[in-house]
């Protein structure tokens, strides 16, 4: 038995999280993907750790058999694929210590670069940024740490002697995410202080129509996705959201552009063909099965 389900990398953004929760009832996941040179000293901190103050322990090595499993799933965008391992892993350890929440390290730096991607993308997105409250398959998932800075996080391991790895291609170029992080390290502090002005405002306009979306997508979801429901009962103003929502709920790796969810409501409105599919991603296809709106992954097709 635990209450929370913890998330720990290794990294001072989980050890930080783990040392504010490690007199609750927990159960510590750690995910080694065997893909950096370091995660095997990762993994070895969050063990010594847990050792060292009792705590209990799930850990995954993934082998090439599972990524080759998932790959089939959610594409070649190995971000998707770890996402989506880890999380399943996460829900898996859930279930079997009847826990009532999965708690992530995500902190406000997460929070401010998500956001600026997003807006970078022109997202229809409700919400920019990471919440600090979400949802994945029925399970609520919570930020703790959210209003922390990445450097606080270092700090206060530091001050409390908390053990942590870092993570070396988190500088490196190549990821969207490191350049993003970059180039908002070099803001002064009046163009940030602009910018999260920026994104506090668009969240805050966002609010009655997200909540209006999150109760319509609950219904919906009701309905195990009917394809009537969305051609009758979903207002007009609300189904490119709605779409946009489907797009993201999907786990794998999709560009969503405003055509691409023009197509999907086109295709969830007119379409009676059970064997008619649409291409939504590399692999992933949306078709209606039994008059509901289904997922369809064919990781051999491009």
């Amino acid at each position: 038995m635990a209450y929370y389900i913890i998330a720990v990398s290794g990294g001072p953004d989980s050890m930080c999280l783990l040392n504010k929760y490690k007199h609750r009832d927990i159960c510590v996941c750690h995910v080694n993907y065997l893909k950096r040179e370091s995660s095997n000293r990762d993994e070895e901190i969050v063990r010594n750790y847990c050792l060292k103050n009792n705590i209990k322990l799930e850990v995954l090595r993934v082998s090439e058999e599972m990524y080759r499993d998932y790959k089939k799933m959610y594409g070649n965008n190995f971000e998707c694929v770890a996402r989506n391992i880890r999380y399943d892993f996460f829900i898996t350890n859930l279930k079997k210590y009847n826990a009532k929440y999965i708690l992530v390290g995500h902190n406000y730096n997460d929070h401010l670069e998500t956001a600026y991607s997003m807006m970078e993308k022109k997202s229809k997105a409700l919400y920019y940024g990471i919440m600090q409250v979400s949802g994945r398959k029925d399970t609520i998932i919570l930020r703790p740490i959210m209003n922390m800075y990445k450097a606080d996080t270092e700090k206060y391991c530091k001050k409390h002697n908390v053990p942590y790895g870092i993570d070396e291609t988190n500088f490196d170029p190549k990821y969207t995410r490191n350049r993003i992080r970059q180039m908002m390290s070099n803001w002064t502090k009046k163009e940030l202080k602009k910018f999260k002005s920026k994104i506090k405002f668009y969240n805050f306009r966002k609010i009655l129509l997200r909540k209006a979306v999150n109760k319509c997508a609950n219904k919906w979801i009701k309905t195990n996705y009917s394809q009537a429901f969305f051609q009758s009962k979903i207002k007009p103003k609300l189904l490119e959201h709605i779409c946009y929502w489907i797009l993201s709920e999907c786990q794998a790796h999709i560009a969503i552009t405003h055509d691409k969810i023009l197509l999907l409501i086109d295709f969830i409105k007119n379409n009676t063909n059970s064997t008619k599919m649409l291409r939504i991603g590399e692999g992933v296809f949306v078709r209606i099965l039994n008059k509901c709106v289904n997922y369809y992954y064919d990781h051999e097709s491009k």
